[in-house]
């Protein structure tokens, strides 16, 4: 085997000498337990022997360790040691442990180098397919199965995967049935077959190519218990009849997304609310807001981003609020189903307050807001699990919003049966304003306020359904629970929303 052929190291120690040739001797005969053995003992005979760090990542390589053998191959590197096939090795090590950057980098110079190596052209497609380089994939697949027939079977399934990526189902097939024909006694082809016999395909149309926008168009309603926020600890003014309405809501949106590199990407979008709430007067509401993201993933598993966005709020046609903001993140998925995410946003909020507004009850805010998220995904319960804290200062030029907060949350996505999804969640959030507020009560009381400062308590639940409908449309159900409660009983209140509605999605 070639890539098993050794050379004597003039440094190393003739222990380790022994023991690599004794491990190569059992790697020959696909004792690769045995071999692996020898191979720990020749690196603890002499640890500056870079030499066995190949020969263990080689066996470790083919007994499924594959974290273990790049770790190990790395540390060859360092050592300064190299090896005619390091770069095959570590690059599928790379590849099966889902490093398909570091795999593209080691392996597209070794499989120019090595055309006679069908695998390496497999390994590099695959990785170019973990990138979503569907185009690079196809193209060193289809190498592959033109140098080493051997690669067929798996070779074949990849490009069968790349042509559904694609929504190209015919094609898609068309892989599937060569890779029958070529590889019909292979393991894969095995596999496929009694599906094939199980599930015969139908023809039908191939879906449309995947495309870099989104866009999608809701429509919703329902009713809100307290369209104002009204407090339930005083005595309802005169002025106001009810509270509550029903409500229609509409809703637009898109995003376009331009990938810079295999690695980086700009996304740039666009969202409409507008809500009508027809027993309330001079309370309608309409947003609109823009957004920019860049996003740049580094050594797979990370990857950072920033993100600046800007809104515009109307009340009853009337300008209401303007806000931007900026958001550096840095997300990190160190396996399949964890996620991690740390963030800073930084947003300024201008009112449009009325000219005689008093200054201890202007709006206008900057907030800096830390925070960070763990998300994890339950396969055998078919769950998404989230939680998050964000602790929130928000710095208004009015002392009766000038307040500390912080907040969690803890949601839950499940899928069920006949396609339904749901997302169950809870939000908890304690403020602490900073001043004095002028609607607390002095004790004993007085015709002066600012008694004391605030102090919130809010507690936000929601639960939501959904499931396809038709094509791309999607129906579903929510019901949001709002109870906000303070030490000042005018911002006591408590909150009923629940809609039905379509989105459908393009």
């Amino acid at each position: 085997m070639a890539a098993m052929a050794a050379g004597a190291d003039a440094l190393a120690s003739p222990q380790s000498e022994a023991l690599i040739k004794a491990g190569i001797a059992k790697l020959q005969k696909l004792d690769f337990g045995a071999a692996l053995t020898d191979f720990d003992a020749a690196i603890a005979a002499d640890p500056a022997d870079g030499r066995a760090l190949y020969y263990q990542g080689f066996a470790l390589n083919r007994l499924g360790q594959h974290g273990g053998a790049f770790a190990g191959f790395q540390q060859m590197r360092l050592k300064g040691t190299t090896h005619p096939e390091l770069d095959y090795e570590q690059g599928w090590a790379a590849l099966a442990t889902g490093r398909f950057n570091t795999a593209v980098v080691i392996l597209e110079p070794y499989e120019k180098r090595r055309t006679d190596n069908g695998k390496a052209s497999e390994f590099l497609g695959r990785a170019y397919l973990g990138l979503g380089r569907l185009d690079d994939a196809e193209a060193a697949l289809k190498r592959a199965i033109q140098r080493d027939v051997n690669t067929a079977s798996t070779s074949y399934f990849y490009l069968a995967e790349i042509e559904a990526m694609r929504g190209q189902k015919d094609r898609s097939r068309q892989a599937i049935n060569q890779l029958l024909q070529t590889a019909p006694n292979t393991p894969v082809g095995n596999a496929l077959r009694s599906l094939a016999q199980a599930q015969p395909a139908t023809p039908g149309k191939d879906a449309k190519p995947p495309k870099p926008w989104s866009a999608y168009a809701g429509l919703a309603v329902g009713y809100n218990s307290n369209v104002i926020s009204l407090s339930d600890s005083i005595v309802r003014p005169q002025d106001i009849r009810d509270t509550g309405s029903p409500s229609y809501q509409i809703d637009v949106g898109g995003q376009y997304r331009f990938d810079l590199t295999a690695a980086s990407a700009l996304s740039v979008g666009y969202a409409l609310s507008y809500v009508n709430f027809p027993e309330m007067g001079r309370q309608d509401l309409f947003d609109q807001g823009l957004f920019a993201r860049y996003e740049h993933r580094l050594a797979d598993i990370w990857m950072p981003s920033f993100q600046i966005s800007g809104s515009h709020g109307r009340v009853d046609g009337d300008t209401f609020l303007n806000s931007v903001s900026f958001r550096p993140a840095l997300a990190v998925q160190p396996t399949e189903s964890l996620a991690l995410e740390i963030y800073y946003s930084r947003n300024y909020a201008d009112y449009n307050d009325p000219n005689q507004t008093p200054q201890f009850l202007n709006r206008d805010s900057w907030q800096n807001v830390y925070g960070g998220r763990i998300s994890a995904k339950m396969a055998p319960l078919r769950t998404m699990g989230e939680v998050g804290i964000a602790h929130i200062d928000n710095n208004s030029e009015g002392s009766d919003f000038d307040y500390s907060a912080l907040q969690a949350h803890v949601s839950l996505a499940t899928s069920w049966p006949w396609q339904i999804t749901s997302l169950a969640q809870v939000k908890f959030t304690g403020y602490h304003y900073d001043h004095r507020n002028s609607m607390a009560p002095t004790s004993p009381p007085s015709a002066v306020a600012f008694g004391h400062a605030r102090e919130d308590f809010a507690v936000q639940t929601l639960a939501k359904v959904s499931r396809p409908i038709w094509g791309a449309v999607d129906g579903y159900a929510q019901y949001q629970f709002t109870d906000n409660n303070s030490n000042i009983a005018v911002y006591n209140f408590h909150q009923h929303d629940v809609r039905v509605g379509v989105v459908a999605r393009f």
